[in-house]
């Protein structure tokens, strides 16, 4: 009965979750933020820099500056 239990709220949260949720949450940023997980998980550092210089040039169109500085600190940052 406890399983019974679960299981619809666990439908009820699911359905809640979808009604509330905005669209882009389950559209690309919800397939990129899976890809970064496997990647993290897989310890794969070629697809975790493909999936940062996807994000920088894709996803956020962030200016040649910003990122300049960021490399900038990561270079700092390993020595």
């Amino acid at each position: 009965m406890r399983l019974y239990c679960k299981l619809l709220l666990m439908i009820l949260a699911c359905g809640a979750l979808q009604h509330f949720a905005p669209p882009s949450a389950w559209g690309r940023d919800a397939w990129f933020m899976v890809r970064c997980h496997a990647a993290n998980v897989l310890g794969d550092e070629r697809l975790a820099a493909d999936l940062v210089d996807e994000y920088y040039h894709n996803v956020r169109q962030v200016d040649e500056n910003e990122i300049a500085e960021i490399e900038f600190e990561i270079r700092l940052a390993a020595g």
